[in-house]
C-alpha cells in the first residue's frame, strides 16, 4: 500500500496542539509506518479554510493530482475535517474521487473512518446515505421557497439580467425583490433589441462584438459572448414576466395567466417578435460556424498573447481560419492572432506523428513523453468492468479474512469449547477459506492491471506506425472519428500556442505559421 497524508490549518501556525501542522505530520507519518504501508508524501495547506469552497488548496490538489495518476493506494489525515469542514456531502465527494481510482482514506484519531477496512466502508457507506438524504432536503426546500416567491411576483436571486436592478419590497411576512430598470443598462440593451429588429444585416454576435469594442461589460462585468448575449435576449424576464430558473414562464395556478410583476426592458409583444427574429437569424455564425474542427475548442489550444482559447472559422470552400476567440468577440485583452486551419491542422498531426514514430525509449526526454502517453492512454483504456470485479473480489477477501481473524480469537477465548462447538468453528473455517480461495481464483483470472506508466502498449503502437507505409495524414484522417483525433492529439501535447503573425509573407504560396506554433508536449514529472 502506497500511502500520502495530508494536513491543513486555517491559520498558519507552528505550535504543540494535535492539530498542528507538525502534529497532523508526525502523527499521520507514525500511522502509515504502524501499519507497514509505503510513505510516498506528504501535501498541506497552511493558513486556508476548509469551509469556504471558494478557496483553491494547492495542497490538496497536488494530493488529488496523485490519486489520478495513481501513484497512491490510500491517503492518511488526522481528522477528517482536516480533510474538508464543507459538511457531509463534501466529504462523500471526496473520497468518492478517491475512491474512482481506488483510492482509500484513513483518519489517525477517527478509527471508523478507514475505507481499507470492511467496517470502515460500511460505515462511510451510511455516511454517504444521510449526505444523498440531505443534499435531497437542501433542494427541495429551495426550490419551495423560490417557487413560493415567484408565485407573490418576486425575482428568486441568482445572477441579476443585465439592464435590471433588484430592489427591496414587503409584502406581507414577505421580503421580496422585484425589478426596476437599470438608469445606465437599460438604454444599452434597448439599443442592441432595435438593431436586431430595425436594421439589415445585424447580428447578436455583432452586438456582443460591438458591445465588447465599445468597453461595455455584462452584470458579471465580463466581456461578452454570443451565447451570453442569445441568452438573455430569450430570457423572458427583461418582458416583464417572472421566469424559472430554466427560463420558463410562471404562471398564475388559478387563471393560468404569466405573472408580469415589473416593469420589463421591452413590451411583451416586442420580446415576441424578438424571438421570432434570433431563431430565424440564428446567431450569427451561420451553419459552417458550428462545424466541427480538429482543434478549435481544444483546452490546450490558445493565444499565446492572451491565453484565450482558439476557436475554427469554416468557409464554404473547405478552408477556414483558427482565431482567437478572445479578440473575435472584440475583446480588448487582446491584438489577436489567426492562422489557417487547414495548414495548421496539418502540421500538428505531421508533427505528432513524426514525433511518436522517432521516439526512443532509450533516449531521457523520449522516455519521459512515452511515460506521460503511457499514463493517459492506459488510464483511458482500463475497463473499468474489470477494475469494479476486482475490487469487489478483493473486498469478499478481505471481509473473510477478517471473519477468519475473530473465529481464532473467540478460539483463544474459549468460545468454541466442547465438541460441538468445536465441529462449528470447523464448519465455518472451511466455509470461509473455501470463500477466499473462490475470490483468490478469480482475481487470478482478471486481467493484470498495466502499471500506469507502462510504455509497452505504446511501443507497440509506435512499431505499427513506423511499418504504416498509408502516410500519417490518410491514415488520421481515413481510419479515425473525430473524438479519436483529438484524443490521439491531447495524448501527446499539453499545449498548442499560436503566435500573432507580423506582416505578410512576400506573396509567397509556401506556408510559415510553423513559425508562429509552439507545441508542448506531455510530460509525466509532476
Amino acid at each position: 500500500m502506497r500511502a500520502a497524508s495530508y494536513g491543513r490549518q486555517s491559520k498558519q501556525r507552528e505550535d504543540e496542539s494535535s492539530g498542528s501542522p507538525i502534529a497532523q505530520q508526525q502523527s499521520t507519518t507514525a500511522f502509515i509506518t504502524a501499519r507497514e504501508w509505503t510513505f510516498v508524501r506528504h501535501c498541506e495547506d497552511l493558513g486556508l479554510s476548509g469551509y469556504d469552497p471558494k478557496v483553491s488548496r494547492p495542497g490538496l490538489n497536488e494530493l488529488l493530482a496523485m490519486v489520478r495518476r495513481r501513484e497512491i493506494d490510500v491517503v492518511v489525515v488526522y481528522r477528517l475535517d482536516r480533510f474538508t469542514r464543507q459538511g457531509v456531502v463534501e466529504a462523500v465527494r471526496l473520497v468518492g474521487e478517491l475512491a474512482k481510482y481506488g483510492v482509500a482514506l484513513a483518519s489517525v484519531s477517527e478509527p471508523f473512518l478507514d475505507t481499507t477496512t470492511p467496517m470502515g466502508r460500511g460505515i462511510f457507506a451510511l455516511f454517504a446515505a444521510m449526505a444523498e438524504q440531505e443534499s435531497y432536503n437542501i433542494q427541495m426546500r429551495t426550490r419551495a421557497t423560490k417557487a413560493v416567491i415567484r408565485a407573490a411576483g418576486g425575482f428568486a436571486g441568482g445572477q441579476r439580467p443585465y439592464g435590471l436592478i433588484p430592489q427591496k419590497t414587503v409584502e406581507g411576512k414577505l421580503t421580496l425583490l422585484h425589478l426596476k430598470r437599470h438608469p445606465v443598462e437599460a438604454p444599452i440593451l434597448a439599443e442592441v433589441i432595435r438593431r436586431l429588429l430595425e436594421e439589415e444585416g445585424v447580428s447578436v454576435a455583432g452586438e456582443a462584438r460591438r458591445l465588447n469594442i465599445e468597453g461595455i461589460k455584462t452584470a458579471a462585468d465580463k466581456e461578452w459572448s454570443t451565447s451570453t448575449l442569445i441568452r438573455l435576449l430569450r430570457h423572458p424576464v427583461i418582458a416583464g414576466y417572472s421566469a424559472s430558473l430554466r427560463g420558463d414562464i410562471v404562471r398564475d395556478e388559478v387563471t393560468g395567466e404569466p405573472l408580469r410583476p415589473w416593469e420589463g426592458l421591452v413590451d411583451p409583444g416586442v420580446w415576441r417578435e424578438l424571438q421570432a427574429k434570433i431563431a430565424d437569424r440564428g446567431h450569427g455564425h451561420g451553419q459552417l460556424g458550428a462545424m466541427a474542427t480538429l482543434l478549435g475548442g481544444l483546452n490546450i489550444f490558445l493565444c499565446a498573447h492572451c491565453g484565450g482559447r482558439m476557436a475554427g472559422d469554416r468557409r464554404t470552400d473547405g478552408g477556414g481560419t483558427y482565431r482567437c476567440s478572445r479578440h473575435r468577440r472584440g475583446s480588448a485583452l487582446c491584438s489577436g492572432a489567426a492562422i489557417s486551419m487547414n495548414h495548421l491542422d496539418g502540421y500538428v498531426v505531421s508533427e505528432v506523428f513524426e514525433r511518436f514514430t522517432r521516439l526512443d525509449e532509450n533516449n531521457a526526454d523520449d522516455l519521459d513523453l512515452l511515460r506521460a502517453v503511457a499514463i493517459r492512454y492506459n488510464m483511458t483504456e482500463e475497463d473499468p468492468e474489470v477494475e469494479t470485479a476486482r475490487a469487489n473480489a478483493q473486498a469478499m477477501i478481505d471481509d473473510a479474512m477478517n471473519a477468519l481473524n475473530r473465529l481464532d480469537d473467540d478460539r483463544a477465548a474459549g468460545i468454541f469449547d466442547g465438541e460441538a462447538n468445536t465441529l462449528r468453528y470447523r464448519r465455518q473455517s472451511v466455509m470461509l477459506a473455501e470463500r477466499v480461495e473462490a475470490c483468490m481464483a478469480r482475481l487470478k483470472a482478471l486481467p493484470a492491471p498495466a502499471p500506469a506508466d507502462d510504455i509497452s502498449m505504446i511501443l507497440k503502437m509506435r512499431d505499427e506506425f513506423r511499418q504504416d507505409s498509408t502516410g500519417p495524414s490518410e491514415f488520421f484522417y481515413s481510419g479515425w472519428a473525430a473524438k479519436e483525433r483529438r484524443d490521439f492529439i491531447t495524448t501527446f501535447l499539453d499545449g498548442i500556442l499560436i503566435t500573432k503573425g507580423v506582416g505578410r509573407q512576400g506573396g509567397t504560396k509556401v506556408w510559415r505559421g510553423g513559425e508562429r506554433v509552439r507545441l508542448v508536449w506531455a510530460t509525466s514529472r509532476s
